[in-house]
């Protein structure tokens, strides 16, 4: 089954990137030569990355994080902007 769409990188190779040492989402690229496009796997790789890991690291441009973040439900701290004080 394809994990990432854009690059053809099967739930095989996702493993086989973790079990190598991928720790972040953009390492499960790197491991099979390509470089992460649209975003839309980020959160399925980060599901094999997450047994192995306390903390999971999703590194996407923060535009990209803060449509996961709507997507998903999420609630970041970085997704939000302060309320000026008048």
């Amino acid at each position: 089954m394809y994990i990432c769409n854009c690059n053809a990188i099967t739930e095989r190779q996702v493993k086989a990137a973790v079990d190598a040492g991928a720790k972040k989402w953009s390492d499960v690229h790197a491991h099979h030569g390509c470089t992460p496009q649209c975003g839309s796997c980020g959160v399925e790789i980060a599901s094999y990355i997450r047994p192995s890991r306390k903390v999971i690291v999703i590194d996407l441009p923060s535009a990209e994080v803060a449509t996961l973040s709507t997507i998903c439900g999420w609630m970041l701290p970085f997704a939000s902007r302060p309320k000026s004080v008048s």
